[in-house]
């Protein structure tokens, strides 16, 4: 009898950046590049208000009505269906998206 996997991990695409995804079947976290966690922290979540100055910025909406990626596990594609426009929490530059299946 196979297991089923209860934690996917892999790579997907969102907003032009790569990232590495861990999915417990209940919440999507998006894990950024090292060298994109700045752009994610100053652009996405952030706002600045003077020359290196931020303060916490408008909510971060989901944009796209899915995300496709592809599962280290076993090498296949997953579909994402999100809710377009809802918001993205985040802690850290670590993106929590929700999703609807």
């Amino acid at each position: 009898m196979q297991k089923e996997i209860m934690i996917y991990t892999g790579k997907l695409m969102y907003r032009d950046i790569e990232f590495t995804f861990v999915f417990d079947k209940t919440e999507l976290r998006l894990i950024p590049p090292s060298d994109s966690k700045r752009i994610i922290r100053s652009e996405w979540l952030m706002k600045s208000i003077a020359k290196g100055v931020y303060v916490e910025g408008e909510p971060l909406h989901v944009g796209e009505p899915y995300l496709k990626g592809r599962i280290n596990e076993n090498g296949r594609t997953i579909v994402f269906i999100t809710q377009k426009n809802d918001t993205i929490s985040s802690y850290n530059e670590i993106l929590i998206v929700p999703i609807i299946a």
